[in-house]
């Protein structure tokens, strides 16, 4: 290497190595992610200048490494971690030590590639690399004006990055430069000519530029990736991130495929961790589609073989995917037990995202159960630490469910907001999805402010995006909108057709929330044609079904229908017994408009001004 190239190197990773200090949330994360073990990469290394505070490094194994002007404050260390080490300026305080997880090399210098003569190793370099590659992330995204897909670096885009800066390409590191300068267009233009140029090399030029596209430009993502597999039609690794970029944009089947592919490709190869990652993605696209048995089969797979693996990320992964599995199912309780284990190894794991997520789904069922309190509770934890991730998906969801509960308590003008909130970032993130749930969402509002033009049309647009992913458990939920809305025009026929179609489909997907909704809404319109015996059966169907889910809103609801119907039959008793039950779960999970609603009810039936028990 001439003293010019050496310079220029020396250069840029001295510049990457400022960018760590900056941003060494984790430095094992950095290190895992780069592919580094811990234990043997990091003796002799040069970390001159290195600081550190408040690190479990007790995996880590740094003897005879250079750690002049370093600083480790706070840390974890493993007895003989630093042996060998002497060096000037370094400063250790506050460490614990604890018993070594590494074992010692006979043969130190077996596992550390100099980059440059002995000034800076593989390992440093390449953690350094990894920090930069998340700030090049960032950067790039704001400069393009655009809100990246998963907001956050992949892992296969910080490794292409961390390759690509690192490669002895020249014109590979200039691509790299590029992304990092914010012109990722002109860096995905110059990779692109690399693959075409060079076929030796085309299926890992065409992976870099898939990676950097992955976040912003999905066709380019998907073009690249479809080209690295027609070159290596034996990379899981390209044919996964295939999958994704095929699901997000409600391509199915091309999903499926994928996947199957990264499954089979698992199973073939030694290293089997692709296997659980398939599963996972396959169980997924099964819920997706509303198939549940076939969903929890997926997951309870991908379960074992992480278990077995020790991968405890995808074992959280499973945990919090079967969790919503049963709480679609409506067995609450089963949710909540598999949420919580997966909150746990979120934590312990420090993966900030995933415990966000999981904060996000306890939420949603205490929302279920009526406990709106607790509910807005766990969604402000959720969105505080989204926003401070900057991961804008996360936002949106958790902004569509606090308008919910607003909705729920009356607040219509400020559920609106949150719906709109979230269907603005759905949409400029292609998420469609999430796009469908805010239609939906937007709907209620509009037909709890009796506009019901517009709430068919945000169900109708709803529906459309539904159907196009074959996403049943949504279909229904639209459909029963619908049914609402004809309903309140008083087409009862064409209401009933809608309610029926939705509780076919929540009955195949054993979604007993919905059956139960579907069931009062066809109470409803038996009611209002005057059929009483059967509205009342459809009533105590669904107030079965709520009470063994634990849904307090439920519950009263239907209290509240059967009060209605007693009244309406001229049982004035059974009426005022069926509407205090209905307005003491009303006071107790806070729902003051409904209240009211009940207290006026109440003296409409001849008992004079309610006096609260």
């Amino acid at each position: 290497m001439s003293n010019d190239a050496c310079d220029e190197l020396e250069e840029e990773l001295l510049r990457i190595k400022e960018a760590l200090e900056r941003r060494y949330d984790s430095f094992e994360d950095l290190v895992a992610a780069c592919g580094l073990d811990p234990g043997k990469d990091f003796i002799r290394a040069n970390l001159a200048g290195i600081r550190l505070e408040g690190e479990n490094l007790s995996n880590f194994n740094f003897s005879h490494a250079d750690l002049r002007n370093a600083k480790f404050k706070g840390v974890t260390l493993a007895e003989g971690a630093l042996e060998g080490i002497n060096n000037d300026k370094f400063e250790i305080t506050d460490t614990k030590w604890v018993k070594p997880k590494f074992e010692t090399p006979k043969r130190s210098f077996d596992y550390v590639a100099a980059i440059r003569d002995g000034v800076i190793t593989q390992a440093q370099a390449s953690a350094f690399a990894h920090a930069e590659a998340s700030s090049r992330f960032e950067k790039s995204s704001a400069m393009s004006g655009k809100m990246p897909t998963e907001d956050q670096p992949t892992d296969e885009f910080i490794r292409e990055v961390v390759r690509l800066a690192l490669s002895k390409n020249k014109r590979e590191r200039e691509a790299a430069a590029l992304d990092a300068e914010g012109k990722t267009e002109e860096a995905l233009a110059l990779l692109e000519e690399l693959a075409e140029e060079d076929a030796a090399q085309a299926a890992e030029h065409w992976k870099a530029r898939g990676a950097i596209a992955f976040n912003n430009f999905t066709a380019k993502a998907i073009d690249s990736y479809e080209r690295a597999v027609g070159c290596d039609p034996n990379d899981a690794e390209a044919y996964n991130q295939l999958g994704l970029l095929y699901r997000r944009i409600g391509d199915l089947s091309g999903a499926k495929g994928a996947f199957e592919k990264v499954l089979a490709l698992g199973n073939q190869s030694v290293d089997k961790a692709f296997v659980g990652v398939a599963l996972g993605n396959l169980g997924t696209l099964m819920q997706t589609r509303g198939d549940l048995d076939a969903a929890i089969e997926y997951y309870k797979r991908a379960l074992a073989i992480n278990e077995k693996l020790g991968q405890r990320e995808g074992v959280a992964a499973s945990y919090s995917n079967l969790g919503m599995v049963e709480q679609t199912r409506g067995n609450l309780g089963v949710a909540v037990d598999f949420y919580k284990k997966a909150l746990a190894l979120a934590q312990d794991l420090d993966r900030k995202r995933d415990v966000a997520s999981v904060y996000c789904y306890l939420g949603t069922v205490e929302a279920i159960r009526g406990n709106f309190d607790v509910a807005v509770e766990y969604f402000n934890r959720s969105l505080a630490s989204f926003k401070e991730l900057n991961f804008n998906r996360g936002i949106a969801t958790i902004s569509g469910n606090l308008g919910n509960v607003e909705q729920i308590r009356g607040n219509l003008d400020v559920a609106a907001s949150y719906h709109q909130q979230a269907l603005a970032i759905d949409q400029e993130l292609g998420y469609i999805e999430g796009t469908a749930v805010h239609f939906s969402n937007l709907g209620i509002v509009e037909k709890s402010r009796g506009n019901l033009d517009a709430a068919a049309d945000c169900y109708e647009k709803a529906l459309e995006i539904d159907k196009r992913l074959g996403r049943k458990e949504g279909m229904a939920i639209r459909y029963s909108n619908l049914g609402i809305v004809e309903h309140q025009r008083g087409a009862l026929d064409a209401a009933v057709d809608y309610y029926e179609k939705a509780l076919a489909i929540n009955q195949e997907l054993n979604c007993m929330e919905g059956v139960a909704a579907d069931y009062c809404n066809l109470g409803l319109v038996a009611k209002a044609r005057g059929s009483f015996d059967l509205a009342a059966e459809f009533f105590e169907k669904s107030l079965m079904i709520h009470v063994k889910l634990g849904s307090k809103e439920g519950t009263a609801i239907q209290y509240a229908n059967l009060g209605a119907l007693e009244q309406a039959r001229g049982n004035l008793n059974n009426a005022i017994s069926y509407r205090r039950k209905a307005y003491d779960l009303y006071v107790k999970i806070g729902i003051p408009h409904k209240v009211e609603e009940i207290r006026r009810l109440l003296g409409d039936s001849g008992v004079g001004d309610f006096d609260e028990e």
